[in-house]
């Protein structure tokens, strides 16, 4: 799955927020934060990772992670003639 820290990181500068700003958000450790942006710990879970996003205004992540999840594969058994 891609990991959206990066595509985060830029959204929170554009919008001039701070890490400890994150952080305190969404009641994590700023090194957690600082760890997610730099690719150094993984992707959070869904609900943190959309709040996150929402938070900072970063609509492309969340269209991103929609686009990359993946979609499972299913045989639709074929009707017997």
């Amino acid at each position: 799955m891609k990991h959206f820290g990066p595509d985060l990181r830029k959204a929170r500068t554009r919008k001039g927020l701070t890490q400890a700003d994150i952080a305190k958000h969404l009641n994590y450790d700023h090194s957690y934060i600082s760890k997610v942006e730099n690719s150094k710990a993984p992707s959070p879970d869904l609900d943190t990772l959309l709040k996150w996003a929402f938070y900072v205004g970063a609509k492309e992540v969340i269209v991103n992670y929609v686009i990359s999840y993946p979609v499972p594969t299913t045989t639709v058994p074929k009707k017997a003639a």
